[in-house]
C-alpha cells in the first residue's frame, strides 16, 4: 500500500461511526488489544436502541507476529467468521490468511467486555459489522504506525507505508513489523477515527477466500453439539407429547437398561402458542448411551392428557383457518398474534393504477399460492451438553445461535451467579433460526440438574419435525 491509501474515508452521512461507544482495551505483555461496541440486536436482526450497546468482536496482536480475531457471531456454515476476518484484514493492512478466528463467549454485563456473543440472526453479520469491523482495524492500524513512527522519530505520516503488518519508513527504508511495536502501540491513546482502504484498492473485500472454518469441517477436528464428550456423561433422549399443548399425565417408569426418565416443562420466555409456561410436555430417556436411550424413548408408552383442541391441529385445519382469514382481509402471519388487515404489495407502481388495468383485462387469471408452516429442519439435530454440580457451576456446550440468552437461561434455573455458568458456542451443523430458540437448552439443563452429573440430550429427527418453533 503507498502513503496515498490513508487519504480515504467514507460517506459520513450514510454510515454513521457511532466512535464515542468503543472501548479499547491495552495489555502490553501481549501486545496490542482492540475492543469496540456493536449494538445489540433482536432475534429478526433489528438494531436495538443504541444505548444498549454490546462488544462483539476484538483484536489481539501479539509481539509473536499473531493475528486473533475473537468473533461473537455464531458459524453455522454461513462463513461468518471468514467474512469477519475479511474485513478485518483489509483495512489492518494484513493477508487474509494470518487471522486466525475464535469463538467469543457471552456475558450478562452491559456495556458488555470484549469478545462476548450476539445473537446470530436474520443474516445481519456482515451486513451490520461492516463499517464498524472496518472501523476498528483501521484504528489499530494506526495506532501500530503511531507506534513506529515514534520509535523511528519521524513524525510525518506520509512517510511511511504499511503491507501485510510491515510499517516502512520509505525515505530511510526502516521497517518496524507489527509485533515488534505490538505493546508500545497498546500504551497508545486510540485515534477516534482512522481512514480506510479506498474501494479501488481492496484486495480482500469482495474477494474469494479460503474458508476459515472448512480445514476443520474437511479433516474431521471441526467439534460439534453432537461430537462433545465429558467424563462420566451420559445420554438423554428426548421424547414430546405427540400434540403441541398436550402435557404429562403421569411419569411412566424407568425402561430396564436406562438410567433415568426424567419429566421436562416449557420454563418462562420459552413458551409458544399452545405450548405454555409451566406445560410438563416431554420426558427425556436417560442411557449409557444414544442408541439405547433412543430405541427406549421409541417403546415407551407415556400417558399424555391432550388438549380439547387437539383434534383441530392439523393442516387442513390450519390451512382452512387460512382461507378463511383471508376472505375477511386479514393474514394469519403471528400464530396467537393479533393480526392486522391484510395488505396489497406492489413491485412497481401502484395499487390504484393496477387494478383498474387488470379489471379492463380480457382475461383474469386468479391464483392463491399457499405454504404449509414448516420445520427448520437443520443438519445437525438440536442436542445440548450440560455438566452442572449443584451450587458450584454450570457448564453449558450447545450449537446456538443466541450464547447471551443461553447465559441468561442457565443462570435463572441454576439460580447460579453468571460467573458460574460457562457457554461454550460449538459449531453449528446449520441453524437456520431454529438454534436462537432455547427449548431444547432449557430441557438439557433440566435433566442435567436432576441427575447431578454430565448430560448430552438430543432430539430425534421426528421430534425436530413434530415439535418444531415452526415458521411460515
Amino acid at each position: 500500500m503507498t502513503p496515498e491509501t490513508f487519504g480515504a474515508t467514507r460517506n459520513e452521512t450514510n454510515n454513521p461511526r457511532e466512535i464515542g461507544r468503543r472501548q479499547f482495551l491495552a495489555t502490553a505483555t501481549t501486545g496490542l488489544t482492540l475492543g469496540f461496541f456493536l449494538p445489540t440486536f433482536t432475534r429478526f436482526g433489528t438494531a436495538a436502541a443504541a444505548t444498549e450497546t454490546q462488544v462483539n468482536t476484538w483484536l489481539q496482536i501479539g509481539s509473536d507476529e499473531s493475528i486473533t480475531l475473537t468473533i461473537g457471531s455464531s458459524e453455522m456454515g454461513q462463513g461468518s467468521f471468514s467474512g469477519i476476518a475479511q474485513l478485518l484484514s483489509e483495512d489492518l493492512m494484513v493477508r487474509y490468511e494470518r487471522v486466525e478466528g475464535v469463538q467469543g463467549g457471552p456475558t450478562l454485563a452491559s456495556p458488555a467486555p470484549v469478545g462476548t456473543a450476539i445473537n446470530t440472526v436474520g443474516s445481519g453479520v456482515t451486513r451490520s459489522n461492516y463499517w464498524r469491523m472496518r472501523d476498528a482495524a483501521a484504528i489499530a492500524r494506526e495506532m501500530l504506525v503511531q507506534a513506529a513512527m515514534n520509535r523511528i522519530g519521524d513524525p510525518a505520516r506520509a512517510n511511511y507505508a504499511v503491507a501485510d503488518g510491515v510499517i516502512t519508513h520509505t525515505p530511510s527504508g526502516a521497517a518496524l513489523t507489527y509485533g515488534q511495536v505490538a505493546a508500545d502501540a497498546a500504551a497508545l491513546t486510540a485515534p477516534a477515527s482512522a481512514p480506510l482502504v479506498p474501494d479501488s484498492q481492496f484486495r480482500v473485500i469482495g474477494k474469494t477466500v479460503a474458508r476459515l472454518d472448512i480445514p476443520d469441517k474437511v479433516d474431521g477436528s471441526a467439534e460439534y453439539g453432537l461430537d462433545i464428550r465429558l467424563p462420566n456423561m451420559v445420554y438423554a433422549v428426548i421424547k414430546h407429547c405427540p400434540s403441541l399443548g398436550g402435557t404429562l399425565a403421569s411419569t411412566p417408569p424407568t425402561p430396564s437398561g436406562m438410567i433415568a426418565v426424567v419429566p421436562t416443562k416449557v420454563v418462562a420466555g420459552l413458551g409458544r402458542g399452545a405450548e405454555a409456561v409451566g406445560n410438563v410436555n416431554a420426558v427425556a430417556v436417560v442411557g449409557s448411551n444414544t442408541w439405547d436411550a433412543w430405541q427406549a424413548a421409541k417403546q415407551l408408552k407415556v400417558s399424555w392428557k391432550l388438549p380439547a383442541n387437539a383434534a383441530k391441529m392439523n393442516s387442513a385445519q390450519f390451512l382452512a383457518d387460512a382461507q378463511a382469514l383471508v376472505g375477511w382481509g386479514a393474514i394469519p402471519y403471528v400464530a396467537g398474534g393479533a393480526n392486522g388487515a391484510g395488505t396489497l404489495y406492489t413491485v412497481e407502481g401502484s395499487a390504484s393504477v393496477a387494478e383498474p388495468a387488470i379489471n379492463a383485462a380480457l382475461t383474469i387469471v386468479e391464483a392463491t399460492y399457499s405454504l404449509p408452516y414448516a420445520a427448520h429442519g437443520p443438519m445437525e439435530v438440536l442436542n445440548c451438553t450440560v455438566d452442572y454440580v449443584p451450587g458450584v457451576k454450570c457448564d453449558v456446550y450447545a450449537p446456538t445461535q443466541s450464547a447471551k440468552s443461553v447465559l441468561s437461561l442457565a443462570v435463572t434455573l441454576t439460580g447460579l451467579p453468571a460467573s458460574k455458568v460457562a457457554v461454550h458456542t460449538t459449531y453449528l451443523g446449520g441453524g437456520l433460526g431454529r438454534k436462537a430458540e432455547l427449548d431444547f437448552v432449557s430441557q438439557a439443563v433440566q435433566v442435567a440438574m436432576v441427575l447431578g452429573q454430565p448430560v448430552k440430550l438430543m432430539w430425534p429427527r421426528e421430534e425436530d419435525f413434530t415439535h418444531d418453533q415452526y415458521r411460515p
